[in-house]
């Protein structure tokens, strides 16, 4: 698993991340499951991407790097919210919108 990181704050949320995820997905999956977390810390270029082409890059890497799961941190706006921040239409939320880190960080 590779939590993929923008530099500076999303990068030091990920490596606090590594440090507890192993072992919480450990023990949610049961069955003697083991966890490796990777942390690459690396710009996103979502700024000038749409995020269909972003999703499909990071899915290539994730292929190339043998990551199974590849969970992208960012400081960047969400789409609905960068939508609001340009002129022109905008459009309503969908379920591709991220959730908030401390959200993903709620144990349950």
């Amino acid at each position: 698993m590779a939590l993929l990181a923008d530099p500076d704050a999303p990068t030091e949320i990920a490596q606090r991340m590594a440090r507890t995820l192993p072992d919480r997905l450990a023990d949610k999956s049961g069955q003697g499951r083991r966890f490796e977390v990777e942390v690459v810390s690396e710009p996103f270029t979502s700024g000038t991407e749409d995020p269909p082409t972003l999703m499909r890059r990071m899915m290539d890497r994730g292929g190339a790097e043998n990551w199974d799961i590849v969970v992208a941190l960012t400081d960047l706006p969400p789409p609905a919210r960068q939508a609001e921040l340009r002129p022109g239409p905008r459009r309503p939320p969908t379920r591709n919108d991220h959730a908030p880190i401390d959200q993903l960080m709620k144990t349950n």
